[in-house]
């Protein structure tokens, strides 16, 4: 029997078509309609709304795209690290973007410009913060922060390598900009990413420190340096009032006296994995220690490979720290809504 022949091809388009591919793609891979499902959208149009002037309608001119559609449109190049140009051709070709954003084949698709600006808007007016804690806030009032601890640690975020002489280096490292670039030599480079060492391996770029919910794996808070500053220095900085009672668990790098200070002072309780040091080795009790907090701290771990895997959120492709900063915000926010999806796979509540 041919089993290729059981297929018939229809000369005309039917009716449903086109809703009959959709329901398909949405068998094969949920994760967009359960995105746009679970998330209250609308939430955010206050935030997004207010980085841009008021239009006066008088004037005439097109008409302004959806803001929020436009924050999905972010989103969507987070999920499948897509450029700005690659997100355009790829929400022009793919009915699952068109669906996600709301778009039909009617309608027209944002070209790579327009992404572009929606996105310096939001940096210039620095609404990427406000909506990381605007959706953590909803979290919260959803009940999906357990308080059962945190977690810190911090990754690296790689940027593209910049080809500069030692010379240049030198001057870049004293918060100089090289005498000899031209104005057009100077808008391509990056002079706040670092070169930076983790675990035996350098990088270029920038650094992802974050606070984790134990209990949850959502992310609270995060602090964005170059690659270059040290893992402890972050700390001070992503500690919240009214902590007192948590344990946060932390490596070795994080266990400083002026760590332990900050964190006790606020009465919370630091929990680092004690370092063994030259001709003073760990006791049993130490080690015994280390391993259960190792257990626990690995959580974190976690959070960082879904980054790498599912939102490719350890990269960024932008020049300087503000514009860094901005994709780093955009990742950990995307991280927090598909994790929140999945906190809540049995339930049709929105968030």
């Amino acid at each position: 029997m041919d089993l290729f022949g059981c297929m018939k091809l229809r000369n005309a388009k039917g009716l449903f078509d086109e809703q009959d591919v959709l329901n398909r793609l949405n068998q094969l891979n949920d994760l967009l309609p359960r995105l746009k499902a679970m998330i209250n959208w609308e939430a955010f149009r206050a935030q997004v709304e207010g980085a841009f002037p008021m239009s006066d309608p008088k004037k005439g001119g097109r008409p302004a795209y959806d803001k929020v559609m436009m924050m999905r449109v972010l989103v969507l190049q987070r999920i499948y690290d897509l450029s700005d140009d690659a997100a355009e051709f790829q929400i022009t070709d793919r009915l699952s973007f068109r669906q996600f954003l709301g778009l039909e084949l009617q309608h027209k698709v944002p070209d790579a410009k327009t992404i572009w600006y929606f996105r310096e808007c939001l940096k210039e007016a620095d609404v990427f913060d406000a909506l990381f804690d605007d959706f953590l806030e909803r979290i919260e009032g959803a009940g999906l922060l357990l308080n059962q601890g945190k977690i810190v640690d911090a990754t690296m975020v790689k940027a593209p390598v910049q080809r500069n002489s030692r010379e240049e280096n030198e001057q870049i490292k004293q918060g100089k900009q090289p005498r000899s670039w031209s104005p057009n030599k100077a808008r391509q480079k990056d002079i706040d990413a670092r070169w930076g060492s983790k675990h035996g391996k350098n990088y270029f770029g920038y650094k992802n420190s974050i606070k984790v919910d134990r209990g949850s794996k959502l992310i609270e808070h995060f602090y964005v340096t170059g690659a270059n500053v040290h893992d402890s220095q972050a700390l001070p900085h992503l500690v919240s009032a009214g902590e007192a009672g948590q344990q946060y668990l932390t490596d070795s790098a994080y266990g400083t006296p002026t760590n332990r200070q900050v964190l006790e002072a606020m009465g919370i309780s630091p929990q680092a994995v004690e370092p063994a040091r030259r001709k003073k080795p760990l006791t049993h009790e130490q080690q015994v220690w280390n391993w259960l907090r190792s257990r626990i701290r690995a959580r974190v771990e976690h959070v960082f490979g879904h980054m790498t895997m599912c939102i490719k959120g350890l990269v960024v492709r932008c020049k300087n720290m503000e514009r860094a900063h901005a994709q780093i915000a955009m990742a950990n926010l995307t991280y927090n809504m598909q994790r929140v999806l999945y906190l809540k796979r049995n339930s049709m509540g929105i968030v």
